[in-house]
């Protein structure tokens, strides 16, 4: 059995994604900050006969990316969906929420992708998959800062 990690998989795109992986036979590994969420998702999962697992995780902090994968056995398709956005244009984002969507959106996928790989290339290789906002591709005029880095 591959074990699928999913960013962000309490809820919405994230959650649809690691139903999905799991419908497809993959062990689930949630990585999720809200951990109530992520038992949502894996409740769903383990109802309809699959497997998943919960752990907490913050993907804008190395040190808590570290050890959510260390407590992972293997990893063989990392998702990375963990993202955020600020509704409104840079008049009103501040200095502080641009940092923390950078640190979500950016330095998040590459604290996962970095401690990931080891992990997929021990086991043979693997997959990754990174979701962004349509809004990094298409202007939206209400804004959503930050999903131009995403």
């Amino acid at each position: 059995m591959k074990t699928a990690v999913v960013t962000g998989a309490g809820s919405g795109i994230g959650q649809a994604i690691a139903i999905k992986l799991a419908a497809d036979g993959n062990h689930i590994a949630i990585l999720d900050f809200n951990t109530e969420a992520g038992e949502s998702t894996a409740e769903i999962i383990r109802t309809a006969g699959g497997t998943a697992e919960v752990i907490q995780c913050d993907v804008s902090s190395t040190e808590s990316v570290e050890s959510a994968f260390a407590q992972l056995e293997r990893v063989d398709i990392l998702v990375n969906n963990a993202g955020i956005a600020a509704v409104g244009n840079v008049e009103v984002c501040t200095p502080e929420e641009l940092d923390r969507i950078y640190n979500v959106n950016v330095n998040g996928l590459y604290h996962c992708t970095h401690f990931g790989v080891p992990k997929m290339l021990a086991n043979g290789g693997g997959a990754i998959l990174n979701l962004a906002s349509i809004a990094s591709k298409i202007g939206i005029a209400s804004g959503f800062v930050g999903s131009l880095i995403g």
